[in-house]
């Protein structure tokens, strides 16, 4: 039971790890589409 939570700890850091990043590349891939198509 400890050894699963745990993993469940490291699973969930890991999973917010990836959200981060998820989300700083959607943020980065946009502001390179409106540099490169200016309105």
């Amino acid at each position: 039971m400890r050894r699963e939570n745990a993993g469940f700890s490291v699973f969930t850091s890991a999973f917010r790890e990836i959200n981060r990043s998820r989300r700083s590349f959607i943020v980065s891939r946009s502001v390179v589409y409106l540099f490169w198509n200016p309105q």
